[in-house]
């Protein structure tokens, strides 16, 4: 007695979301599939539910699972899913009803708190700690980088170069140049001052040189040559100090000598005169002790080309050369006094009146009288 949907059926089956002809059940009043439409519950918001419910579709506004086809409220909409994890929303611009990744940069805070305060979404459906918040890993941040404990804007790996205020003044997160005279990672080693290099702190992001004019050796004397101290030029060279020479004196302990008490204080070319270096005299010259000769020799108050040793030599002339005693002119020399003279050869013998026995003995080469008697004459 009933024909419904088409067949005769078991009774009037009449309610919202039941039918006689459901496949599997025809002629028997059954619910219709879920999310399929049905008598009142039709149109693009609604579809009928298992137990002959008519449940809003997914997208639709709601306050609980129980008016939602898929029994799933996230959101204040039906959605597809549960939706409850940090990071993904189900009213999203342009997928309302559909779980989804909340955007780069966002915060979430369905459940209250998942992912606020110094947490954002990654864009990945993943909370991640924003700069400045405390950190073991990279992997924590939503920028990748844990440094100094805190998850850091960059790599921040440079030498003195920190994330963390203690280090930097500047705010956590921000990579930042380490405050200038400190080190607090241990980036620059101590080298020694004689190098110029680094002081072992860092200035303005690098390690610190040291300043310019800093001393980096110290004045000296050698080898007759004064060196003012060498001094840093602030990047990290030695600049040698300024050289002058001593001359004619000498080095002391650390300049020049500028008085002298002996010749040693004096170059080779000076002696010591009223604590003067003085030129050496030239041969031919006054002089009164060898040590003012340029030669090395004074003979007879002249410098000499040469030691001028020999008997009957003398160095007494203008030109400083070594020349012959003239003939009957003694010697100081002790070998030619008294009765010998000089021959003017170079050669001392018997003066005039000496008795003699041949020439050969004579000053004037030639003995004159009787044998036994004879003497030198002129």
């Amino acid at each position: 007695t009933n024909c419904v949907d088409g067949v005769c059926c078991n009774n009037t089956c009449t309610t919202t979301c039941r039918s006689c002809n459901v496949a599997g059940s025809v002629g028997t009043c059954s619910d219709v599939p879920k999310g399929t439409d049905d008598g009142t519950c039709t149109g693009a918001n609604v579809s009928c539910n298992i137990g002959a419910d008519c449940d809003d579709e997914n997208g639709q506004s709601c306050t609980g699972g129980n008016s939602c086809l898929s029994g799933l409220c996230a959101d204040g909409v039906c959605c597809n899913s549960a939706c409850n994890t940090a990071c993904k929303a189900c009213n999203l611009t342009g997928s309302v009803g559909t779980c989804g990744n909340i955007a780069s940069g966002q915060q979430d805070n369905n459940p209250t708190n998942i992912c606020t305060g110094m947490n954002q979404c990654d864009g990945n459906g993943v909370c991640k700690k924003v700069p400045g918040a405390s950190c073991s890993a990279g992997s924590e941040c939503f920028s990748t980088f844990c440094v100094d404990g805190v998850c850091c804007s960059s790599a921040c790996g440079a030498p003195c170069q920190a994330c963390t205020m203690a280090k930097t003044g500047s705010a956590d997160g921000m990579c930042a140049n380490v405050t200038t005279g400190t080190d607090p990672d241990n980036d620059c080693a101590m080298d020694p001052v004689s190098t110029c290099d680094r002081t072992g702190f860092c200035a303005a992001g690098a390690c610190q040189n040291y300043v310019a004019d800093t001393q980096c050796a110290a004045a000296s004397c050698s080898n007759g040559m004064q060196s003012a101290e060498s001094k840093c030029n602030g990047t990290g060279t030695c600049v040698a100090g300024m050289t002058t020479s001593c001359t004619p004196y000498v080095c002391d302990a650390m300049s020049c000598k500028t008085s002298c008490g002996t010749d040693s204080d004096c170059v080779s070319t000076h002696y010591c005169s009223s604590m003067l270096c003085t030129p050496k005299l030239a041969a031919g010259q006054m002089c009164t002790t060898a040590d003012q000769c340029a030669s090395g020799f004074c003979v007879d108050d002249r410098c000499c080309a040469e030691a001028c040793t020999d008997v009957c030599k003398t160095c007494g002339n203008t030109m400083g050369a070594c020349s012959n005693i003239p003939l009957n002119t003694d010697d100081d020399n002790p070998a030619c006094t008294g009765t010998n003279t000089c021959n003017g050869l170079g050669a001392c013998l018997l003066q005039n009146e000496e008795i003699c026995t041949t020439d050969s003995e004579c000053a004037s080469n030639n003995c004159s009288g009787p044998p036994g008697a004879a003497v030198c004459k002129p």
